[in-house]
């Protein structure tokens, strides 16, 4: 265990050295405030939001730190059509599992005595702990710039942490999405190829399961489930997609153990 915590320290070290972080931070900071402050303006418009769906109404009508946070939750996490969280994710993932095979770093970490396992498990913990990371920075943000444009008056417990389970169960697909990048990464396809793909798999499916049943069985389905309305509470159809995105991580992890404890990294 003591060589996989090393080799995600490894990982964290590169990712400050390079910026990205930063860059992600950036970004968060400007949608949300951003967002907020759209949601400021509609508020003082008289019928700006007479046409939205039942509970977005609600929760403009009743503005607090929280309730926007839910609102943002379908800006920054459940994007339908946009997805650019999980294009981040994304994006990192293709850095990660491809790197080391592309530079020769990886010839050199099992020469150390490091076992293929190890390698792939240090990996697999990395992105799991940049989602979680990626996610408090939008929940936590999100709140932060709430709370400065709406206050945090009305605001209960019980609510607070639901909306965070909420934001947690986002991590799932895009888990189950960098696990099927690291399945493809074992073919040792070109990075700029990789990142096409994964681009265009992730607006194609974007479109289809905002539009269409396919959000039932796609790996990244449940981010679409909110194109119409918000999530206010945890339902049914938040833990099935979270399932089957679940399901679709299982199986891509096992697939890509048992290929890479086949492959000749030294080839």
């Amino acid at each position: 265990m003591k060589n996989v915590l090393n080799l995600v320290k490894n990982e964290y070290i590169k990712l400050f050295s390079e910026k990205k972080l930063y860059i992600i931070l950036a970004y968060i900071i400007l949608l949300s405030f951003f967002t907020a402050k759209s949601y400021t303006d509609s508020k003082f418009q008289p019928g700006a939001i007479s046409g939205f769906p039942p509970n977005m109404r609600f929760l403009l009508n009743n503005l607090n730190a929280l309730n926007y946070l839910i609102i943002f939750s379908t800006d920054s996490i459940f994007g339908g059509t946009t997805q650019f969280s999980i294009m981040i994710v994304s994006l990192l993932a293709i850095d990660t599992f491809l790197y080391d095979f592309k530079s020769g770093n990886a010839k050199f970490v099992l020469a150390s005595g490091i076992s293929k396992f190890e390698l792939t498990l240090s990996k697999y913990i990395y992105m799991i702990l940049n989602i979680f990371i990626i996610i408090c920075m939008f929940f936590v943000i999100g709140f932060i710039m709430g709370s400065f444009f709406f206050g945090i008056h009305g605001i209960t417990s019980i609510n607070f942490i639901e909306t965070f389970i909420i934001y947690l169960l986002g991590a799932i697909p895009m888990l189950a999405f960098t696990s099927i990048i690291a399945l493809i990464s074992c073919t040792n396809i070109n990075k700029s190829i990789l990142t096409l793909i994964s681009i265009m798999f992730i607006i194609i499916m974007g479109i289809s399961d905002s539009f269409t049943n396919t959000k039932f069985f796609s790996p990244t389905g449940m981010l679409s489930l909110f194109n119409y309305d918000v999530p206010m509470k945890i339902t049914f159809n938040i833990l099935y997609c979270g399932l089957i995105s679940f399901i679709y991580f299982i199986v891509t992890f096992m697939l890509y153990i048992f290929i890479m404890e086949r492959k000749d990294i030294f080839i």
